[in-house]
């Protein structure tokens, strides 16, 4: 870089590269991705493209190291780091527009498992158990609801600092809420859920069911 802080083209080779949510595989545009020569000194900086894409050009032969990050105060993202040698020779001479290298930024997730205590003591998943999150801040997912999968999991991301109230209901189930608390960006927070069987709703589903048997004897 000269004394003005501008790059100064040193050589023809090339960077091209696309950002991606590690959690979604989605493009992350705006980004900041730096590009530091082996002896750590800054050589240039661009943001991405609404693509994701980024490209650094006229770069001399060498490895360098690239650092992309989400400069927000609410920012949902940790920092990605790669290592790339280039190379100014007929191997690197592809098209610039055409991205060789893909990052992903890990975003702030939350995950777990939903298990419910049967009567007779045994524990069992519950699929399709119902989440929802509320929570403040510029990037909070607010009166979401979200579902488990098959074996009860799930995993939620895209959230920005902060404290996340997480409640769960299943049918038969009692509702349990806990907060989860995010503090740094790009931290994976691991919260599973035991659910205690509502013996309210199971003596009044028993009740209805023998009604109807009743009723269907007659």
């Amino acid at each position: 870089m000269d004394q003005h802080g501008e790059f100064e083209p040193s050589g023809h080779g090339v960077i091209s590269g696309c950002l991606r949510d590690a959690h979604s595989d989605m493009p992350i545009s705006g980004a900041l991705v730096i590009a530091y020569d082996s002896r750590r000194n800054e050589v240039a900086s661009v943001k991405t493209r609404s693509s994701g894409m980024f490209c650094f050009m006229a770069l001399s032969e060498g490895y360098y190291t690239l650092n992309a990050s989400v400069s927000d105060k609410g920012c949902c993202y940790g920092v990605a780091q790669e290592d790339v040698f280039v190379s100014t020779g007929a191997s690197n001479s592809a098209d610039p527009l055409t991205p060789r290298l893909v990052m992903k930024l890990k975003p702030n997730t939350i995950c777990g498992r939903v298990r419910g205590i049967e009567e007779d003591g045994s524990v069992v998943d519950l699929p399709y158990a119902q989440i929802r999150i509320n929570g403040p801040g510029k990037n909070a997912i607010v009166d979401e609801i979200a579902q488990c999968d098959l074996r009860g999991q799930y995993s939620l991301s895209g959230f920005g600092l902060g404290t996340r109230t997480l409640i769960v209901s299943a049918n038969g189930y009692e509702d349990s809420v806990h907060d989860v608390a995010l503090t740094n960006a790009g931290q994976t927070c691991t919260q599973n859920f035991l659910l205690l069987t509502d013996t309210l709703n199971t003596f009044q589903l028993a009740t209805r069911s023998a009604s109807y048997g009743h009723v269907a004897l007659k």
